[in-house]
């Protein structure tokens, strides 16, 4: 991801003031691991959106990535959603992780519920990442 470059698009966005901005990352795309999630997590987070959004890759039948499921390693439910369980590049536990994160962030991120403790916690007590925080967060 060019984080510089989506940076300077949502500075131009949101300097309109009348469009809410809402960013998206997808787990499980190929050749992404979950450092490389975190790391994705952490630039769009400092950006400051009106709603983070965590996805899923959804391998679904006709698509380019149906084609490529056995060079990723990519095993996915057979049923709807068809959600990607596991990649060689991402394990089932990291993916079981990001979905209880995904839970915090709607919650208390994109609600805006405890919103200025929770800018205070991330500006002034939590020294790691915003990321690392909610994923923290997470095991309790």
């Amino acid at each position: 991801m060019d984080i510089d470059r989506l940076s300077k698009v949502i500075q131009v966005i949101g300097s309109s003031r009348n469009v809410h901005i809402h960013l998206d990352l997808i787990a499980g795309l190929p050749f992404e691991g979950y450092d490389d999630f975190k790391k994705s997590f952490d630039g769009i987070h400092i950006l400051g959106a009106e709603k983070i959004q965590l996805g899923f890759l959804k391998v679904l039948k006709g698509t380019k990535i149906y084609e490529d499921v056995r060079r990723h390693g990519i095993k996915y439910r057979g049923t709807s959603p068809y959600e990607v369980i596991c990649t060689k590049y991402i394990s089932t536990e990291e993916l079981l992780k990001l979905k209880n994160i995904e839970e915090l962030v709607e919650r208390y991120y994109n609600e805006k519920y405890f919103e200025k403790s929770l800018n205070y916690i991330l500006s002034n007590i939590f020294t790691q990442s915003a990321f690392e925080f909610y994923e923290d967060f997470s095991m309790y």
